[in-house]
């Protein structure tokens, strides 16, 4: 492992050396991408003797006595493709993959530890999409294949940090890349209404050909520095009851509300927030024909709230500061099923960005997690990671 990483990390190297030659135009269409290599580091992780805290942990016998550091790394990467055409419509077409979950399997969190990590084929289709604008791009269509943050409950200043809750909103019920129709209207001058429906038709495991999840959103844009935006959503695809009486038995979909913000106080700095909230009486996404096992899985959280902070200096470089919580279900605790209990898992992240040039950067992170999943983890200590990234842009 520890050498294709760093085979890994020279390839990455010498990507953004010569990337350069990749940002220009290759037969028309324009390549852009970035690659990531990161190290985390988990320390004075106490050992305990139980069962559920080795599977967590990954540890042994001989080990229960002492303290270890946990240090994980990963290789992620992307690479898009878009060819613009004549007719005001574009062709755009992305690949992710990577190396290695980092402590993503280590941590059971409502929130990853590791956003950017990739544990799934080394590489894989993401977005694949035409867009077509009318009306003097007053009026855009997308179809083909994309993910719901790309144009949902976005903000301006969250993609430099490994916490997930603060770039993405994890109350909202959707699985990856599905096949997607999205209508943007620019209503007026500041103000823009975006609608899009993801289904699971043709998709592994699919619920049905009617099932999917709506999403519509209002963008209130004042000013050059300021976006803010209202969402709301809904999955009708089947998802298990948490009611105490429906265990099991009935299905339902699910809807939710939320709020995205960002606002440039000036030139340096800039500010965010983000609140997020689902049906808490519904949980993860099932199929009907397999979806009677007895077996209970603690549900997705059913509310979400962060605000952070960035500052550039002259040079660009970028210090950012986010806090946030995410909470469980209350629905559960008053019905008393498996013990669950309702609590407020909190993230805290700070970071910062060193820029070497225009293509290559250096961050550095500092993560707290406290309750993790609301308290119902076999791994109930308050958690620190350190971690480093090498960051490649092209």
């Amino acid at each position: 492992m520890k050498k294709k990483m760093a085979v890994l990390a020279a390839v990455a190297l010498t990507v953004g050396v010569s990337s350069a030659a990749f940002a220009m135009e290759l037969f028309g269409t324009q390549v852009t991408g970035e690659c990531t290599f990161t190290l985390q580091r988990m320390p004075d992780v106490m050992k305990a003797s139980t069962t559920e805290y080795k599977s967590t942990l990954q540890i042994t016998p001989d080990d229960v006595k002492n303290y270890i550091d946990l240090i994980k790394a990963t290789f992620a990467f992307s690479l898009k493709l878009t060819k613009e055409f004549e007719n005001n419509g574009k062709l755009v077409v992305r690949f992710k993959g990577g190396e290695g979950n980092g402590l993503n399997g280590n941590l059971e969190t409502y929130s990853k530890i590791n956003e950017s990590a990739d544990p799934g084929a080394f590489i894989k289709n993401t977005e694949l999409f035409y867009q077509q604008s009318f009306l003097d791009n007053k009026f855009i269509v997308n179809f083909g294949k994309f993910g719901v943050g790309a144009y949902f409950a976005d903000n301006n200043y969250t993609s430099q940090f490994l916490t997930g809750a603060f770039s993405t909103d994890k109350t909202i019920s959707i699985s990856p890349s599905l096949l997607a129709l999205r209508l943007n209207y620019a209503a007026i001058t500041d103000i823009s209404i975006d609608y899009a429906y993801f289904t699971y038709f043709l998709t592994k495991a699919s619920p049905g050909p009617d099932k999917g999840l709506s999403i519509l959103q209002v963008t209130y844009k004042p000013h050059e520095g300021g976006n803010y935006r209202v969402y709301v959503w809904t999955n009708n695809a089947y998802h298990r009851s948490y009611r105490s009486y429906e265990m099991n038995r009935k299905y339902y979909g699910t809807c939710g509300i939320g709020i995205s913000a960002d606002y440039a106080i000036n030139e340096r700095v800039g500010v965010f927030a983000k609140i997020g909230h689902k049906n808490p009486y519904v949980g993860t996404i099932n199929d009907r024909e397999h979806a009677e096992s007895p077996s209970f899985n603690l549900p997705p959280p059913s509310t979400l709230w962060n605000v952070g902070i960035q500052v550039k200096d002259l040079t660009n470089n970028a210090l950012g500061f986010a806090i946030g919580q995410i909470s469980g279900d209350c629905v559960l605790k008053s019905n008393n099923i498996d013990n669950f209990k309702y609590g407020k898992e909190t993230q805290i992240e700070l970071y910062y960005k060193h820029k070497i040039n225009n293509n290559i950067s250096i961050i550095a992170n500092l993560q707290y997690l406290a309750n993790l999943k609301g308290g119902n983890t076999s791994y109930n200590h308050d958690t620190v990671v350190i971690g480093i990234r090498t960051l490649i842009a092209f």
